[in-house]
């Protein structure tokens, strides 16, 4: 006759490794995070307040005013899309 044995398989907990504690990464990944957050929102201020400064010294008239506005615009926008789309995958 067959003999049956019982086989003991361990638990999952009891086959991890051991765990380090937590570090402090994360909390430098979202300062950094907010950090560029801030610095891209004082570049897109800085524009408009330096705007009375550049048609001045320029001499520029509202309408090209407006297409150095367009151009930034264009030019940030299509960054934030490739940039976007790169930290996705």
């Amino acid at each position: 006759m067959l003999e049956r044995r019982l086989v003991v398989v361990p638990r999952a907990s009891e086959q991890d490794p051991p765990t380090r504690a937590p570090t402090r990464a994360r909390y430098t990944a979202a300062a950094f995070t907010l950090a560029l957050i801030g610095v891209a929102y004082l570049d897109r201020v800085c524009i408009a307040t330096a705007a009375p400064a550049i048609k001045r010294d320029l001499a520029l008239s509202d309408a090209a005013m407006g297409l150095v506005f367009s151009a930034f615009t264009f030019a940030y926008g299509s960054r934030r899309i490739s940039c976007g789309r790169a930290a996705s995958t």
